[in-house]
């Protein structure tokens, strides 16, 4: 059903449940994996380019190189045929959830896979959520994977 799945990461345990699910569908299907990784250096220097510092970037990035080298190696244990993508915004006027949705439609995904932070109340509201925009936004089917640990504990 599905040949290409998109998985976007970003290290955090939402994300490596998504990454789980998304080389189990994967292997399952026969799918090929596109893993992105979005880095948002507006948001890191508050939206002021004049402020970003090119150490910071260059740990940034190679934190994220490494996040994606080591879920490209976990797809690829399950035999899983697996692309990486580092996606950088350097304009405060772009967006995350777009730049999913973009990498998407290039990709020719034809299932995207996310993790959810379960962010509630007004933090939400303030905040907003990169997972709801990609929902209602999306062409595509999108499956959300929880935080298991975060969910553990909600049942506890």
């Amino acid at each position: 059903m599905y040949k290409r799945i998109l998985v976007a990461i970003d290290g955090s345990n939402p994300a490596k449940a998504a990454l789980s699910q998304a080389i189990a569908l994967a292997s399952v299907h026969d799918a090929k994996l596109v893993i992105i990784h979005v880095i948002d250096f507006a948001g890191i220097s508050g939206g002021f380019k004049h402020l970003r510092n090119d150490s910071l970037n260059d740990m940034v990035c190679n934190q994220a190189e490494k996040v994606l080298a080591q879920a490209k190696q976990q797809a690829q244990k399950k035999k899983i045929n697996a692309q990486t993508i580092l996606i950088e915004l350097n304009d405060y006027q772009e967006q995350i959830a777009e730049k999913i949705l973009a990498q998407a439609i290039t990709s020719r995904a034809q299932l995207l896979v996310m993790g959810t932070q379960g962010l509630r109340g007004l933090v939400r509201i303030v905040l907003g959520s990169v997972t709801d925009y990609v929902i209602r936004h999306s062409s595509i089917p999108v499956l959300i994977v929880p935080d298991k640990k975060k969910a553990k504990r909600a049942r506890t």
